[in-house]
């Protein structure tokens, strides 16, 4: 039997850390969608539900110093975060 890589694996792919990223939110107040942004900490797999799932775990730009977990599906990639190089 194969073994299937985890749900969101994909997605995760073109997430690392250092990335800014986004997501909606239903807003009550307005009866529409808010675009919210942050930056990626760590991307790592869990389980969820007996499942083992890709998540992101996010910095949140509207809530200073607020971890947020995301299903790695439910994002996307505004910009590349820069990877320093070593001289």
């Amino acid at each position: 039997m194969d073994k299937k890589p985890p749900f969101g694996h994909y997605s995760a792919r073109n997430i690392d850390v250092g990335d800014l990223i986004k997501w909606s939110k239903w807003n009550t107040e307005r009866s529409d969608w808010d675009e919210l942004l942050g930056v990626v900490l760590k991307v790592e797999e869990q389980v969820k539900s007996g499942r083992l799932v890709s998540i992101a775990h996010v910095a949140s730009l509207q809530h200073p110093q607020v971890e947020l977990e995301f299903f790695t599906m439910g994002l996307k990639l505004v910009s590349k975060g820069f990877k320093k190089t070593e001289d």
